[in-house]
């Protein structure tokens, strides 16, 4: 036990009412348990809140003495930025859900993947639930359709999308501009911007099959959806 880890748990034995046990551990997952029987108190705790700022810690002291039902917002916070990379990519991707009211996105891009990409991309995607997602890729009339997050390697769709308006030519238009980026990546210039709508970008997105005439449509119903 070093000596944030001696500090800290110092603190939580001076803070906590009664006589407690505390032991620091390694997971992750699980940030605090407590566990109480008469005449003692058992706590387990992730070893990373050693590092906590006060105002962590005074929440963690709060939970445990049964001041509040759940850990404060500091205290979650603290806890996910201390997360492994690796655990938050998995949680990120099981929170995307393709299967919509309507369409069902992992449909369109196994199909997609299958015809446009030689079955190599297998991109993992989701409906995001709100009219405005934010990104900075497919976009119209300021609103964001959809983004890929190279970070996560997940592709985010907006479920205004998810309505049977929508031609479902068109949904794949936009799901296929996400796999290009996927495909694709971001380029750097010789000057040293990043461009992720490079000349090679714009003519295979020109080549998906009636892009002219989806287009079209966009520009003549799309608006309807997003004020409605």
């Amino acid at each position: 036990m070093n000596l944030f880890e001696q500090a800290f748990t110092s603190t939580l034995k001076t803070s906590i009412a009664g006589e407690v046990e505390i032991r620091l551990t390694n997971n992750r997952r699980a940030m605090i348990s407590v566990k109480r029987t008469p005449g003692m108190m058992f706590v387990r705790v992730a070893r990373y809140f050693a590092l906590a700022d006060r105002d962590v810690t005074e929440g963690l002291v709060a939970y445990i003495n049964n001041e509040i039902k759940k850990p404060p917002p500091c205290v979650m916070r603290f806890a996910e930025s201390h997360r492994s990379p690796d655990t938050l990519i998995k949680q990120e991707k099981r929170r995307a859900n393709p299967k919509g009211k309507v369409y069902n996105l992992k449909e369109i891009t196994d199909d997609l993947d299958r015809s446009c990409f030689n079955g190599e991309l297998k991109a993992v995607i989701g409906w995001r639930n709100s009219r405005v997602v934010k990104g900075l890729r497919f976009k119209t009339r300021r609103v964001t359709l959809g983004f890929y997050d190279g970070s996560l390697d997940l592709i985010m769709i907006n479920s205004v999308l998810d309505n049977r308006l929508v031609p479902i030519e068109y949904l794949r238009l936009v799901v296929y501009h996400e796999m290009l980026h996927k495909y694709l990546g971001v380029k750097t210039s010789p000057t040293g911007r990043r461009m992720a709508h490079t000349p090679e970008f714009r003519r295979l997105e020109r080549s998906f099959e009636g892009f002219g005439d989806l287009i079209k449509w966009e520009k003549r119903n799309l608006h309807k959806l997003l004020s409605g």
